[in-house]
């Protein structure tokens, strides 16, 4: 029983063994070689107006909590309202 016990965690360890330097071989650097690190300008334009529309829905929502503190609720309903159309209708 012993020995048969060895056996297996004496295999399970050589697979293990194995399998792991296959592993570490696969890794390789994080940066590819070849490439630049410029953003293509399609990403570019995509981030800004991700940007734009974030800075317009924001600016909106705040007013609303600011109304809403204030206890406008009407006004704040109105901004909240405003920010989620904003979201809605672009073309994201």
């Amino acid at each position: 029983m012993k020995i048969r016990l060895f056996k297996v965690f004496s295999f399970t360890a050589i697979l293990i063994f194995a399998f792991n330097s296959f592993i570490q071989a696969q890794i390789t650097s994080t940066t590819s070689s070849g490439r630049n690190d410029a953003k293509p300008e399609m990403a570019e334009q995509a981030e800004e107006k991700v940007r734009m529309l974030t800075n317009k829905v924001g600016a909106s929502f705040k007013e609303g909590l600011l109304s809403l503190k204030e206890g406008r609720r009407e006004v704040a309903r109105e901004k909240f309202d405003k920010s989620v159309e904003e979201f809605l209708v672009s073309t994201l």
